[in-house]
């Protein structure tokens, strides 16, 4: 859960794998990605969310472009820890 400008309750969710052929998969589940890395949101997402997009993103980046990113950094389970049930 989170909370969105003008206190408007909405949600994030982020997903990292390792596919099988060792590839790490990130997925970042909004649309707004794009436009909170870049300048183009507006209002829509404050400095301190457009500074912390733009590092994960730099890291995912650099991570990637190193070769084997599941290599080097495996996916850790944590459904148990969230409370979600795998069922």
């Amino acid at each position: 859960p989170t909370q969105c400008p003008h206190n408007s309750p909405s949600h994030a969710d982020v997903t990292y794998y390792v596919a099988r052929s060792g590839a790490g998969v990130f997925d970042a589940g909004t649309i707004d990605w794009t436009c909170i890395v870049g300048s183009s949101c507006h209002g829509r997402a404050s400095s301190r969310t457009h500074l912390v997009t733009r590092q994960v993103t730099d890291n995912l980046l650099l991570a990637f472009a190193a070769g084997s990113a599941g290599g080097v950094h495996p996916a850790h389970d944590n459904l148990v820890a969230l409370r979600i049930s795998s069922r």
